[in-house]
């Protein structure tokens, strides 16, 4: 369980954005979703045999410690959903809802269960107007 109290909660969203911030800044994830993306755009995914077997363990790893960080309540859900929402949905459908892209890669979705369960349960949710707050809120799809 995490801490609680006014400090703990302020570090954790600290911890949170420096998270989500890695997306954008770390070099070694940037270097492994550009070779992920060429091979996505050349339709290679499949046949790729495993040689990209550790760019995709890196970002998926990125992404299953997030939602592991969220479950255990390390992270703050809220702020990582609204920067990583559409990433987190686009990457694991791409790499790991079809067997056959995630064998090609040479991963195992068994190790990505976070990953997944992040996934689905962002992919349940739509961004709505709330007229009586005059900003977007989140709706549960089902």
């Amino acid at each position: 369980m995490a801490p609680t109290g006014p400090a703990s909660a302020r570090n954790r969203k600290w911890h949170t954005v420096e998270y989500v911030n890695r997306y954008d800044n770390d070099p070694i994830l940037h270097e492994c979703l550009k070779r992920l993306g060429e091979a996505r755009r050349s339709q290679t995914l499949i046949e790729m045999n495993g040689s990209l077997k550790t760019e995709a363990a890196t970002v998926l790893n990125y992404i299953d410690g997030l939602g592991v960080g969220i479950e255990q309540g390390l992270y703050v859900e809220p702020i990582a959903r609204d920067h990583l929402r559409p990433i987190v949905i686009h990457t694991v459908r791409t790499y790991l809802q079809d067997e056959r892209v995630a064998k090609g890669l040479g991963v195992d979705r068994e190790h990505y269960r976070a990953a997944i369960r992040l996934m689905e349960s962002w992919s349940s949710e739509q961004l709505t107007y709330n007229d009586q707050v005059g900003w977007l809120s989140r709706k549960r799809l089902r």
